[in-house]
């Protein structure tokens, strides 16, 4: 019986206890999160994602296998070649924005809030105008 209810009490300190997973450096960052895009160039996906000392780290994206290419260069550049309305110095123009998970998933065992950005592939799984933004 004292054996038992050693290895109860055992069992649910084990499972009270959340590891979370310290990030140190301007490269840790949200493992995922809907973002804007600065800029889409031949070379890749540019932006800026928030950082554990609450800045930004500029950071390339890749996209996932599932998404068309031609059809996301399309879209993104359907934002960043539009320009305000004239007239309305207030108007703001919607912007494309992106949700992107890390590709190793390790961080939701571990309870990780940041990872590095520079150890960790990066990929968008979706895009639109209407993502909230975290």
């Amino acid at each position: 019986m004292k054996t038992f209810l050693f290895a109860a009490i055992t069992a649910i300190l084990f499972a009270s206890c959340a590891k979370q997973t310290n990030c140190i450096g301007t490269d840790c960052v949200l493992p995922e999160a809907a973002i804007a895009i600065d800029s889409v160039t031949n070379n890749g996906i540019y932006v800026r994602l928030p950082n554990n000392e609450g800045g930004f780290f500029a950071c390339t994206l890749e996209l996932a296998s599932n998404i068309n290419q031609e059809e996301f260069i399309e879209a993104a550049s359907a934002y960043t070649t539009a320009s305000p309305i004239l007239g309305n110095e207030n108007q703001t123009m919607p912007m494309l924005k992106v949700y992107y998970v890390a590709e190793d998933q390790s961080y939701v065992r571990e309870n990780a809030r940041y990872i590095h950005a520079t150890n960790n592939k990066l990929e968008i799984i979706s895009y639109g105008n209407n993502l909230e933004i975290d």
